[in-house]
C-alpha cells in the first residue's frame, strides 16, 4: 500500500524529533568530558588525591590503556548489535517499527557514548593519582575524539530506519 503524504510527514517529523534528541544527548555527554577538563585544572594544585608508588601508577595507567583499547573495539559491535534489535519484525506496524527504529537508535547511541566516555573517566583518575599531564591529555584526547567519531548522523538514523522497515 502506497504511503501517503500525511504518513511521510510523521515520519519525517518524528526522525528529526528523534535526531534532535540524539544530538542533545551526544552534546551533553561530550560536554561532560570538558568539566573533567576543568575539574583537573582546578585541582590541579592539591593533586595527587591518592598517592602511589611509580611502578603502582604504571601499573594501573597500563590496565586503563587495555580497558580503553577494549572500549574503542568492543564498541562499534555493541552499537551494531543493539541497532539489529529493531530488525526484522513481522507483523509490526509502520509505527510501531519508527518507535522501535527510533528507541534503538537511540539507545545505541547512550551505550557507545557512555563507553567513550568512560575513557575520559580513566584520564580523570589518573589525574587524581598524580600520573601527570601527559596521561590525563592522552586519554581524554582519546575519550574526546571517540566521542565526536559517535556523533549522531541523519543518514545513519535513516539507514537504520530502512533496515528495520524494509517492507515499509
Amino acid at each position: 500500500m502506497p504511503e501517503d503524504n500525511q504518513d511521510r510527514q510523521d515520519r519525517t517529523k518524528t526522525l528529526n524529533s528523534v535526531q534532535l534528541r540524539a544530538t542533545i544527548i551526544w552534546a551533553a555527554m561530550l560536554a561532560s568530558l570538558g568539566v573533567y577538563v576543568g575539574v583537573a585544572i582546578f585541582l590541579k594544585d592539591q593533586l595527587p588525591f591518592i598517592s602511589l608508588e611509580p611502578q603502582e601508577l604504571s601499573t594501573i595507567r597500563i590496565g586503563l590503556i587495555l580497558a580503553s583499547a577494549i572500549v574503542l573495539v568492543t564498541a562499534p559491535s555493541i552499537y551494531r548489535k543493539i541497532l539489529a534489535a529493531a530488525y526484522g519484525q513481522t507483523g509490526a506496524s509502520k509505527q510501531e517499527i519508527l518507535h522501535l527504529a527510533a528507541n534503538t537508535y537511540v539507545a545505541a547511541l547512550v551505550a557507545v557514548m557512555v563507553m567513550y566516555e568512560s575513557i575520559g573517566v580513566f584520564a580523570l583518575l589518573l589525574a587524581f593519582m598524580g600520573a601527570g599531564d601527559n596521561s590525563f591529555i592522552g586519554f581524554m584526547g582519546v575519550s574526546a575524539v571517540a566521542m565526536l567519531t559517535a556523533r549522531p548522523k541523519t543518514a545513519a538514523l535513516m539507514e537504520h530506519y530502512s533496515k528495520a522497515s524494509p517492507t515499509h
